[in-house]
C-alpha cells in the first residue's frame, strides 16, 4: 500500500498552525551529557550492531540498560557511519576530550560488548577507559536501521531507525547518561501532532540516513551542553 500525505494533510497542518502548537512527542528530561563535572575526557566506543543472525522484526535487548527494541536489517556500514558522526558532534563539545580505540581493539572487544542478549560485564569498557587516563566510556547499540522503500513523497514503507548511547563513569562504573532514539516515520494523517517535525521535513518521507541524523542531533544536541 502507497503511504502519501495529501494537500487536505497540509491545509490541517495550517489550521493547527493557527492555533499554535498543540503538543509533542513526550522525553522524560535527562541532564546533559556534561552535567557530570568530573567527565572531561571520553573514550568512544564504535556502535554496535546486532549480529547477522538475529530475527527481523523480533526483540532485541540492549546490554547495557536492558531496554527492548524491535530488530531489523542493519548494513555493516551504518556502525562507522553512525560513529563518525557522533564523534563529530562531540567534539564540539569544548569541554570534552574525545579519543577513539584501534582498529584491534575493536575486535578484540567486540565479543565483549555485542551481546545483545544479555546483560553486559562492562570491565573490558572500564579498562579501556583507564587505560586512556579517560573519566568516561561512551558506548551504542543500533538495533535497526532500515531504509524508505519509495520516493520523498510516497513509500510502501517508511523509513525507520533505533539506537542508543550510554556514558559509563570509569572511576565508578555507573552509567551516568544515556539516551535513545526508536522512531519510525509516520504519516501526517496518523498524529496531526507531528505537525512540526512534518513541516521541518517539507512534507517528505525522508531516508534512514536522514532520520538517524535527526535522532543523533535531538539526543546530543538537547543532552549536551556547548
Amino acid at each position: 500500500m502507497i503511504i502519501r500525505d495529501d494537500l487536505l494533510l497540509w491545509a490541517a497542518a495550517a489550521l493547527l498552525l493557527l492555533f499554535g502548537s498543540w503538543g509533542c512527542t513526550a522525553m522524560a528530561p535527562r541532564p546533559p551529557i556534561t552535567a557530570e563535572k568530573s567527565i572531561r575526557k571520553i573514550v568512544v566506543f564504535p556502535f554496535q550492531l546486532p549480529p547477522d543472525t538475529a530475527d527481523k522484526n523480533a526483540c532485541l535487548r540492549c546490554p547495557i540498560c536492558g531496554r527492548v527494541y524491535r530488530s531489523g536489517f542493519v548494513a555493516p556500514i551504518i556502525g562507522p557511519q553512525l560513529t563518525t558522526q557522533l564523534v563529530e558532534r562531540l567534539q564540539q563539545v569544548k569541554t570534552l576530550t574525545v579519543v577513539g580505540i584501534e582498529a584491534g581493539e575493536k575486535e578484540r572487544l567486540k565479543a565483549t560488548v555485542c551481546d545483545f542478549g544479555a546483560e553486559m560485564d562492562i570491565q573490558a569498557l572500564l579498562q579501556a577507559g583507564q587505560s586512556r587516563n579517560a573519566d568516561g566510556v561512551l558506548i551504542g547499540y543500533i538495533f535497526r536501521y532500515e531504509d524508505r522503500q519509495g520516493s520523498d513523497y510516497a513509500v510502501s514503507s517508511p523509513a525507520s531507525v533505533a539506537f542508543d548511547l550510554h556514558l559509563i563513569s570509569v572511576p565508578t562504573g555507573e552509567v551516568v547518561w544515556q539516551a535513545a532514539f526508536d522512531q519510525t516515520q509516520a504519516a501526517l494523517s496518523d498524529n496531526l501532532f507531528n505537525i512540526d517535525t512534518f513541516i521541518q521535513r517539507k512534507g517528505r518521507w525522508v531516508s534512514a540516513d536522514e532520520l538517524a541524523a535527526e535522532g543523533l542531533a535531538g539526543l546530543l544536541d538537547t543532552h549536551m551542553e556547548p
